[in-house]
């Protein structure tokens, strides 16, 4: 049986990789558009990313150019896999 330090390795390494998947989408559309979006706005519905409390034109930006964002996520992290933002 594991120790609790295990356990917590274990919560922390689950952590670490959402919060580098998030960075990475907030690189590709601060890339792609000029907008910054904050980490704490993006969240994760199946395999697709949700965009909340950012403005409207920037959700028109970033759904010209999703698949160019859509790319540029993909290239830039191998944690998970998606397909669409809203």
């Amino acid at each position: 049986m594991f120790g609790i330090g295990e356990f917590f390795k274990k919560i922390q390494g689950t952590f670490a990789k959402e919060v580098l998947l998030r960075d990475a989408i907030r690189q590709a559309v601060l890339h792609q558009t000029g907008g910054d979006v904050p980490i704490h706005s993006i969240s994760f519905k199946s395999d697709a990313i949700i965009l909340s409390n950012v403005s409207q034109s920037l959700k028109s930006v970033v759904y010209i150019k999703k698949r160019s964002i859509l790319k540029e996520i993909a290239e830039k992290q191998n944690i998970k896999v998606l397909n669409d933002i809203r």
